[in-house]
């Protein structure tokens, strides 16, 4: 802990910039964010166990919040497992590195993906509304998601042949098209990570190590 502190101290006087960009990198949040959330997680029961306690809260059922706040905490803790046990396995390490490549080659994918899906959610709302729906968009936003995923609901296809031939063009734009790029993506960057796995395992210790 203090080595880390004297560690940060010392980038920031040499340079803010490498101080936020070692700060903000993957392994470092992984490092300081479940800590952040365990203690907000503690500090929420402390407060919810304390007004229980003197008769603020009337019924017994747990803030939405808190849940949420454990169940946020619940994945970085395992992630952080992964990042202490990574070090000890070459093949664990390759993945989980393998992994984090991967990620970053396909943020621009991502983009695409998105735009793609934010039009195609906004066409459907438009063609599909009905007087008195709520909550239309975001509803247009999951049709989107679910149809990428190989879900069809036949009977909105049948309100209009506009709407089958949008349909048929986002299928075959996203689920063929750009889901087959992000195989090919994935695929690419996790075959030169793994030709680089010496490197891998060296990398995870050295991070682990710092």
């Amino acid at each position: 802990g203090t080595k880390a502190i004297h560690a940060g101290i010392a980038k920031y006087n040499l340079s803010k910039n490498l101080f936020w960009s070692n700060a903000l990198s993957f392994w470092n949040v992984l490092d300081w964010c479940p800590l952040l959330m365990v203690l907000f997680s503690a500090v929420a029961v402390d407060t919810v166990l304390r007004n229980k306690a003197n008769g603020d809260m009337s019924d017994n059922t747990i803030p939405f919040f808190l849940r949420s706040a454990v169940a946020i905490t619940t994945p970085f803790l395992w992630l952080r497992i992964l990042a202490f046990i990574k070090v000890r396995n070459k093949q664990l390490a390759t993945f989980i590195l393998c992994s984090v490549e991967i990620v970053k080659e396909i943020r621009w994918f991502l983009i695409v993906l998105f735009a793609a899906m934010a039009s195609f959610a906004q066409m459907w709302v438009t063609l599909t509304f009905e007087s008195g729906d709520t909550g239309s968009y975001l509803a247009g936003y999951i049709t989107a998601y679910t149809i990428m995923l190989g879900d069809l609901d036949s009977d909105s296809l049948q309100k209009h042949p506009l709407i089958t031939m949008i349909f048929v063009l986002y299928t075959f734009g996203v689920t063929i098209v750009l889901l087959n790029i992000l195989i090919a993506i994935v695929s690419d960057s996790y075959q030169n990570s793994y030709v680089s796995s010496k490197m891998m395992l060296g990398k995870a210790r050295i991070i682990f190590v710092a």
